[in-house]
């Protein structure tokens, strides 16, 4: 005998507890449901269950997600294998239009079931302890939601527990196992948090005391464990690969990209992180490997932080701690503060791996760095930054470039040509200007770059700079001052040209004598607009004679 009948506000949370208790947690609402079922001699032969759960939500990532008023069809089939009391089921379900499953439920312990979303079928040769499995081939599959997701789903069992108590029903009823849960992902936008990693995989294993995962993607690969006890993730990327991307201009008139522009998606998802301990065995910026990254990241209410992080490489180490404020938050309501602090042995190499070129050759010193950026830790992107960043280092040299955006900057201020000296037979001065000490303090607006100081003391000049440039289009207004050392020079000339280096130092001591006052007579200043292909230079004038002038008050004829 067939019967139709209509079950008004069916409680979905019962149902979920009923046949798919694993889901239970994150389902919510009431919904009119049509039934129809067929009666046999031996009692239920099958039940068709179907509602368009208008008033029913599911707080989950895609594809499982569900928004109040935003109906998606659910189809239920429920057939009994035998015509016992008690018997084992079948569950054939629907859920909208790409994801499908069926679930065997009976007395036993375990509750076996197979999952498939997207445009794929059911896992084929699944690991043979796995009780239920998962195959998708979505669009986006985002890692830092299911991580939340499924903490909830594995977690604390008081929901339950209650759920149990107020339907005085027993642990059987609602108690069947699903772990292992084995899932394979296949995802054209492998996501975390706003961060697109890209098409890639995820491969999955969920049991009752931990998840373990690894993934791969052209921009990161890894692995990672979470441990429900612990509520803590280990998660270790073999990689992960930085960009920098422009952001797109609001405003094309102005001459900067605006800080307040929209990282990521429009849509908001509230979740808890559990801690994650993370690990980066090589951080790369465009081809450019950073090196390795420790740090705790830990959430505190609506506000993300990152604890203890440590960059290392052989050529500088960086200590730095974050907040992203409003974790999860829509556009800009999200955004970072970062500091840091770094000793560095090598300040060419650092600036090299940062991409901007081969600019300076060997140095060490201090770095301090106060970065913002909206949108969450992953957003981060070279030109979307607000900061400052301050540096004083020693014993290193401006190197001779003749190409690309730095060999502008370095040819319109024509350094190399100040002093070289052809005769010297240790080459000293052509591989570019060596610096004993060097303090650059600069701020940062996206891609405009406001130079607030940049002192460099050397042998052969002292420079001194300020103004602002704008990294994507060029554009320039400096105002630059180069003082030679001009004993020096004479000092190193003196000496080539009589062959007795005891001269060459005597001449030396004229300057340190003077106070270097031959210096301050040659100081020439520079007003340079345009931009960095095409410097527009106003020196001040100098008369050319001051220098003969200078070395005649001494009697120094070396003919220069």
């Amino acid at each position: 005998m067939k019967f139709t009948a209509s079950i008004h506000d069916l409680d979905y949370k019962d149902v979920a507890y009923e046949y798919l208790p694993f889901l239970a947690p994150i389902i919510e609402g009431k919904e009119d449901t049509k039934i129809k079922f067929t009666i046999g001699k031996g009692g239920l032969k099958e039940l068709v269950a179907t509602s368009d759960l208008r008033n029913v939500s599911i707080n989950a990532p895609e594809p499982l997600v569900l928004q109040k008023d935003e109906p998606r069809e659910l189809y239920l089939k429920i057939t009994p294998e035998t015509n016992e009391p008690h018997s084992p089921v079948a569950i054939d379900w629907r859920y909208g239009d790409h994801l499908k499953g069926v679930q065997y439920a009976g007395e036993g312990l375990n509750s076996y079931g197979k999952i498939a979303a997207g445009q794929t079928g059911y896992m084929e040769n699944p690991d043979q302890n796995s009780i239920m499995t998962i195959q998708g081939s979505i669009e986006s599959f985002n890692i830092e939601q299911w991580i939340a997701t499924i903490g909830k789903l594995v977690g604390d069992n008081k929901e339950r527990e209650n759920f149990m108590k107020s339907h005085e029903v027993g642990a059987g009823r609602i108690g069947k196992n699903v772990f292992p849960i084995q899932v394979q992902i296949v995802s054209d936008h492998i996501m975390l948090g706003k961060q697109d990693f890209g098409n890639g995989t995820v491969n999955v294993l969920v049991t009752k005391k931990n998840t373990s995962f690894n993934l791969y993607t052209p921009v990161t690969s890894g692995y990672g464990n979470f441990d429900y006890n612990k509520k803590a993730v280990n998660l270790t990327l073999d990689k992960y690969m930085l960009y920098k991307k422009l952001p797109v201009k609001i405003n094309q008139n102005i001459g900067y990209v605006p800080l307040n522009f929209v990282n990521g998606g429009s849509n908001a998802f509230k979740v808890k992180l559990p801690d994650i301990n993370l690990k980066i065995n090589n951080l790369f910026l465009q081809n450019h490997n950073l090196g390795s990254v420790s740090t705790r990241v830990h959430q505190n209410g609506d506000n993300l932080y990152l604890e203890s992080g440590v960059l290392t490489n052989k050529d500088y180490t960086a200590k730095f701690s974050g907040v992203n404020y409003c974790f999860g938050c829509v556009g800009t309501d999200s955004y970072v503060n970062l500091v840091a602090d770094a000793d560095v042995t090598n300040l060419g190499n650092l600036i090299y791996n940062l991409d901007f070129g081969r600019l300076v050759g060997d140095g060490l010193g201090q770095v301090k760095a106060s970065l913002q950026w909206n949108g969450g830790f992953q957003d981060f992107k070279v030109y979307g930054i607000a900061g400052r960043l301050q540096g004083n280092f020693y014993d290193g040299n401006i190197l001779n470039i003749n190409t690309g955006t730095a060999g502008a900057v370095m040819k319109f201020l024509d350094l190399q040509g100040l002093f070289q000296m052809a005769l010297d037979p240790n080459d000293l001065f052509n591989n570019g200007i060596f610096f004993t000490k060097m303090n650059v303090d600069v701020s940062l607006l996206t891609t405009r770059l406001d130079i607030n100081q940049f002192d460099m003391y050397g042998p052969l000049a002292d420079v001194k700079a300020n103004g602002i440039t704008n990294l994507e289009g060029g554009e320039l207004d400096v105002n630059l001052s180069v003082m030679p050392h001009l004993g020096f020079a004479i000092a190193v000339a003196a000496g080539i040209a009589t062959l007795n280096p005891i001269v060459g130092l005597a001449v030396y001591g004229v300057e340190l004598l003077t106070g270097g006052l031959q210096n301050k007579l040659v100081t020439a200043t520079y007003d340079i607009t345009g931009t960095l292909g095409n410097p527009v230079v106003k020196k001040t004038n100098i008369n050319e004679n001051i220098v003969h002038n200078v070395n005649s008050s001494f009697d120094l004829d070396y003919g220069l």
